[in-house]
């Protein structure tokens, strides 16, 4: 029967309402992950699935560079007084 516990008892208003945003937080919160190219313009676009449509969202930008590990080559070993101390070996 619906809005029964395990106990027999009814769940309540809240906790229907809890279910329903549970529901809703896990259709609209869920990470989509998408490969795409910057143009020469500079502009970047995305194809999202129907279900976006006139919905607001928030994209997270994360380029996929490897200039940070010619930064972190560079600079590796260049401050002479960094030392691990002793660890009690």
């Amino acid at each position: 029967m619906s809005g029964m516990t395990a106990d027999g008892g009814n769940e309540g208003k809240q906790g229907q309402s809890d279910k329903l945003i549970e529901k809703i937080r896990k259709k609209f919160m869920e990470v989509i992950t998408l490969n795409a190219q910057i143009n020469s313009d500079g502009l970047l676009q995305l194809q999202l699935p129907d279900e976006f449509k006139n919905h607001h969202i928030t994209v997270t930008i994360r380029p996929e560079s490897t200039e940070w590990l010619s930064v972190l080559q560079k600079t590796a070993g260049t401050i002479p007084d960094l030392e691990r101390p002793s660890q009690g070996e």
